[in-house]
C-alpha cells in the first residue's frame, strides 16, 4: 500500500481515537467533519487494499501447471488490474483539496450589452442540469427597474 494511503488511514484512525476523548463540542464538531470528509476515502482505500491483495494470490494461480487454472487467473488478473487503477483514480480524484468557498451561496449578476442576453439564456438553460447532478438548488431570478437581471443560485 501506498504511504499516503497509509497515513490517511492512521489519520482516520487518530481522528476516531480524538472523536472518543473529546469533551468540547466545537472539536466535537471539527473531528466529526473531518472524519464524515475520510470516510469514504478510507472505504475506497481498504476496497483497494483488498483488491491488491487478491491480485496477489492471482499471480501465485498464474504459476499452476493446470492450463485451466492459468488461464482463468490470467482473465481475473486482468479484470482485477482495471478494478485497482479505476479505484485509484477515483482515491485521487478524492484527495484533491476542496475548494472551501463550494458551501457558500452564489450569486451571479448578469447585465446587458456585450452578450449579457444570450449568456443569460445560457445560465437559465444550466438549471435543470446543476438539480441533475444531486445538488438542491433554488434559483431566483430577479430583474432590475434598469433592465439589468440578476440570476440568484442558494444551495441547500
Amino acid at each position: 500500500m501506498d504511504k499516503k494511503y497509509q497515513s490517511i488511514l492512521d489519520e482516520y484512525s487518530d481522528i476516531q481515537n480524538r472523536l472518543s476523548k473529546a469533551q468540547n463540542p466545537q472539536e466535537l464538531k471539527d473531528l466529526g467533519k473531518k472524519q464524515s470528509e475520510l470516510a469514504l476515502i478510507v472505504e475506497k482505500i481498504r476496497g483497494l487494499d483488498k483488491l491488491e491483495k487478491e491480485l496477489a494470490e492471482n499471480v501465485k494461480l498464474l504459476e499452476e501447471k493446470d492450463e485451466d487454472i492459468r488461464r482463468a487467473a490470467a482473465e481475473e488478473a486482468e479484470i482485477l488490474k482495471s478494478k485497482i487503477s479505476g479505484l485509484k483514480a477515483s482515491i485521487d480524484q478524492d484527495l484533491i483539496p476542496k475548494d472551501p468557498l463550494d458551501d457558500r451561496y452564489a450569486i451571479m449578476e448578469i447585465r446587458a450589452g456585450a452578450g449579457g442576453r444570450a449568456f443569460w439564456r445560457g445560465a437559465v438553460s444550466h438549471v435543470p442540469k446543476i438539480l441533475r447532478r444531486g445538488r438542491l438548488a433554488r434559483f431566483r431570478a430577479v430583474f432590475k427597474p434598469d433592465g439589468h437581471r440578476r440570476l440568484q443560485r442558494n444551495y441547500f
